[in-house]
């Protein structure tokens, strides 16, 4: 087992680093009582947002990264329909990076990043809601393998143009990251990665970035890159339709 570190008190222990868990792989002993263990994927958004809030919160946890295109017989226990990310702790396991981050503000609400006022974390909640809804188009955009692509990026420009006007304050959260803007940046960092691409051009994405249309939008993820509990878990390594 190797330990990564990047941010102050807090690591992550890779159970066979280097290596993704595939069919035919025994699936690891349960984590000892007290610790963490995320089932994910590198390259999987839902499991960057995971990570990086554990990275905020300073919690420490091990990951068990899951081939997802061979994935081993086992991970039907852990998820009912074979996806990442998955938290195990003391004997349960939780589904849905949403769901997951809400669990561990809950289980360390001294370090909650949703506001501890009911209605302002209501707030936070409708706001991710409405700002994650170009995740959709985006996905489905880049999953397609043949044009034409016209219709997909026209929701997608149509949502982008929806989600710039949200940001009223340097951040979703305000004069800092709250929980909307640590659960979307994992999205759009795709978009930004994929819009610098060889490839992008038929996709046509570069007309979605950049400040001349979006300056809010681009000005807060230059501002999220440069968080450390951020940039240190970056996706950084892409490939289009591999």
């Amino acid at each position: 087992m190797v330990c990564h570190k990047g941010f102050t008190d807090c690591e992550y222990a890779y159970h066979e680093p280097f290596k993704c868990l595939l069919s035919g792989d025994a699936q690891p002993s349960p984590p000892p009582p007290g610790h963490f263990r995320i089932y994910g994927m590198r390259f999987c958004p839902y499991t960057e947002r995971v990570l990086i809030y554990l990275a905020k919160k300073k919690i420490k946890a091990e990951i068990v990264n899951i081939n997802l295109k061979d994935k081993p017989d086992w991970l039907k226990k852990v998820h009912p329909e074979e996806k990442v990310p998955a938290l195990e702790h003391d004997g349960k396991v939780l589904v849905e990076s949403t769901i997951i981050v809400q669990y561990l503000d809950e289980l360390f609400p001294e370090t909650s990043v949703l506001p501890k006022d009911p209605y302002e974390r209501a707030v936070q909640r409708m706001l991710f809601e409405r700002t994650s809804s170009f995740t959709a188009p985006l996905f489905k955009l880049l999953r397609t393998k043949s044009g034409p692509y016209g219709e997909l990026h026209d929701k997608l420009e149509k949502d982008l143009v929806q989600v710039e006007p949200l940001l009223k304050n340097t951040f979703f959260g305000g004069n800092k990251p709250g929980f909307t803007d640590y659960l979307i940046f994992p999205i759009y960092e795709r978009l930004a990665v994929f819009a610098n691409h060889p490839e992008a051009g038929k996709y046509n994405l570069t007309s979605l970035v950049g400040t001349e249309r979006f300056p809010h939008l681009t000005h807060w993820y230059e501002k999220m890159c440069s968080l450390p509990q951020v940039s240190i878990l970056m996706f950084t390594s892409i490939v289009i339709h591999d």
